[in-house]
């Protein structure tokens, strides 16, 4: 009639501090020493009711194909060159009642760079033992959603936004199939202007705005090759000063992009703070999170003497061509972004 002890392997409820329910095997010591049977039978059947539901829920999503995967997962990406806009874009989106667009994760960057920094000794030492490239691909795609997946509430599409993540949109394009990016483009001079401002970048009266404008001009020719390789379908760019001007028209083609339903409330997403997904005080530019969407900081680049070499703005689109190629060599000085061209031009 007595045992000295006993595990029961059971499936396990676990909630983290977003509230968010994940499931885990766990032996559960029951009884250590002389227990009596019957205060076993009491205590398994006790376990057994409490774990009931949780055991329900987890097999209901396992059968039905809930559960996500890096094949399955239907993630949105916004990224692009820091302080082009991504920020605004993911509180947009996160006002969508059926989308969740967190905070940077801040640990992507790190993940897919260690992924990428392996030489050619590395990668053949660890085939010998075994481990191939398609192995650390796994992994990291399993990490990444992970990730994404535990940083908020639920939502039928979960959204990921990391600027310097940008750069390997391809990779995770291959990771992530039926994942969709948007890419937010700004006019460079802009870029500088609040980088500098937001303390992201050091500025001067010297080549420092030069430099800055020919790193902003490289990584941007990158990313929209990038985007035209992933493909129309999967491959969005928003100009930002286009999404500030014409915020309707600019979102509507974004969700039609998408395949998500339109909500209004995307346009107005200062009137829901309550229900954003954690505005990070630590990010940049979460205060302007708070406001409603204005244009005052489109031309701010032309109106700042300070740390700002003025003189090479005035001509900074006859040097860095792609700001002739993209359309922002026409809008003036003072910046009239209303003169724009509807349509992104195709770069060669």
């Amino acid at each position: 009639m007595y045992q000295k002890a006993l595990f029961v392997l059971s499936i396990v409820r676990f909630e983290n501090d977003s509230g968010n329910e994940f499931y885990g095997a766990a032996f559960v010591l029951l009884a250590s020493g002389y227990v009596c049977c019957t205060l076993l039978a009491g205590l398994i059947g006790l376990l057994l009711l409490l774990n009931l539901r949780c055991t329900q829920k987890w097999l209901h999503n396992v059968t039905k194909g809930n559960t996500l995967t890096p094949d399955t997962a239907g993630l949105i990406f916004v990224g692009g060159h820091p302080s082009s806009g991504t920020g605004l874009m993911r509180v947009m989106l996160d006002a969508h009642p059926l989308i969740r667009c967190g905070a940077e994760p801040l640990v992507t960057f790190d993940l897919l760079k260690i992924r990428h920094s392996k030489n050619d000794q590395w990668k053949r030492v660890a085939k010998e033992a075994g481990v191939y490239p398609e192995v650390y691909d796994h992994a990291v795609a399993a990490f990444i959603l992970k990730v994404i997946e535990e940083m908020g509430p639920s939502a039928e599409y979960l959204c990921h936004k990391e600027p310097v993540t940008t750069p390997y949109f391809k990779y995770l394009a291959f990771l992530f199939p039926k994942a969709k990016f948007v890419h937010m483009l700004r006019d460079g001079r802009g870029v500088v202007a609040s980088s500098i401002a937001r303390h992201l970048i050091v500025g001067g009266k010297g080549n420092e705005t030069e430099l800055a404008l020919r790193q902003w001009e490289t990584m941007v020719k990158t990313i929209m090759q990038d985007c035209n390789d992933i493909g129309p379908d999967r491959c969005i760019t928003i100009r930002y000063e286009k999404l500030v001007l014409e915020s309707e028209l600019e979102m509507k083609k974004l969700f039609k992009f998408l395949h998500i339903p339109w909500d209004s409330i995307v346009l107005r997403h200062e009137t829901v703070l309550e229900n954003l997904t954690h505005l990070n005080p630590f990010e940049p530019s979460t205060k302007q999170f708070m406001m409603k969407i204005h244009p005052h900081s489109l031309g701010k680049w032309s109106r700042l003497k300070e740390n700002m070499n003025e003189e090479f703005l005035r001509t900074a689109d006859k040097s860095i061509h792609l700001l002739h190629d993209l359309g922002y060599s026409d809008v003036g000085y003072p910046p009239d972004y209303s003169r724009l061209p509807a349509n992104l031009p195709e770069l060669t």
